[in-house]
């Protein structure tokens, strides 16, 4: 039996990292940055086979966290801010780690809306040694134990999609300027 369920287990770590591969070929940083925002969540999401995911943007300025992306979460979530001194994604920002919460409630006072949760897993997207995002999985019913090679994988995952990221957003900058340069030539 415990050769079994070690084939088993052998198995479902191969299949977990050829979803890794197929998800990081998925993000492509030439998308919108707000679309590939939203591919990066649902691809994380369904990467670690969990039902809902959302995307928070670090706002160091304001040592604040502000969700941008909710994956089959409630819309009305969206711009919801988190101070980086409370919860599980706040975690995140200030070490710069993976955090795991079991029965970990998802709280928005302004909406008195209050999501239980039997796994939450938050990863930090990084520049440099800067955590620019929060990537968090969630599932409402456990099904399946989350483990270590799970963690493992969508941590691996967040790097993919950290780099794509960053290369949209310098695309989108050069973007930009080459607009600017066309008007400046029309105007001269």
């Amino acid at each position: 039996i415990d050769q079994i369920h070690l084939h088993e287990l052998a198995d479902s770590h191969r299949q977990l990292l050829i979803t890794l591969d197929e998800s990081s070929r998925n993000i492509r940083a030439e998308k919108e940055t707000s679309k590939l925002l939203q591919e990066v969540v649902r691809l994380g999401a369904e990467l670690v086979d969990f039902t809902v995911g959302g995307l928070y943007i670090n706002q160091p300025q304001l040592n604040q966290l502000e969700l941008c992306v909710a994956y089959k979460l409630p819309d009305r979530l969206i711009g919801s801010q988190v101070p980086h001194a409370e919860s599980v994604v706040g975690t995140v920002i200030r070490t710069g780690r993976s955090q795991i919460a079991h029965q970990y409630t998802l709280q928005n006072e302004q909406e008195n809306l209050n999501l239980l949760f039997s796994t939450f897993v938050a990863v930090p997207l990084k520049h440099v040694d800067n955590v620019e995002a929060v990537l968090f999985v969630a599932n409402s019913a456990s099904h399946r134990p989350f483990l270590k090679i799970d963690l493992e994988i969508l941590e691996r995952f967040a790097v993919h999609a950290a780099l794509a990221l960053q290369t949209s957003r310098l695309i989108n900058q050069e973007q930009r300027m080459f607009h600017q340069l066309i008007i400046l030539h029309k105007i001269s």
